[in-house]
């Protein structure tokens, strides 16, 4: 609670940050990752190209959505920053080259990558 990453228990906002957490958790990570996972990860005699491409076309679905939803916000709740940034963060770090197309993740993605937080992180500082 001391460092103010997630909003106080029954109020409103703990409501929207919550409905962040579970869908980035529910809803995009599984399209992200069996589009990983069936392009990148499993053995090319593993891979079903099919899986792949549709994972990837909900995923883009999805972040058409949150590039509209991110219209004019600071981070996900608004001015605050969350650990529903993080969660939703990291799931767009694994697939940067998307993001391209869409302004505001791609602004979003890049005040994320310039927090103090995550350069010390990536830096080993």
């Amino acid at each position: 609670p001391e460092k103010a990453l997630a909003p106080a228990i029954g109020t409103p906002l703990r409501a929207k940050y919550e409905q962040w957490m579970f869908f980035v958790t529910a809803t995009l990570e599984p399209y992200a990752w069996h589009f990983m996972l069936h392009s990148k990860i499993l053995p090319q005699t593993k891979r079903i190209a099919a899986l792949a491409d549709w994972n990837r076309e909900q995923y883009i679905y999805h972040l058409k959505v949150l590039n509209r939803l991110l219209n004019d916000k600071k981070y996900l709740l608004g001015e605050n920053f969350s650990t529903a940034d993080i969660m939703l963060g990291y799931l767009l770090f694994w697939f940067p080259d998307l993001l391209e197309k869409f302004s505001e993740l791609n602004r979003y993605s890049k005040k994320l990558k310039n927090r103090k937080a995550y350069l010390s992180v990536v830096n080993g500082s």
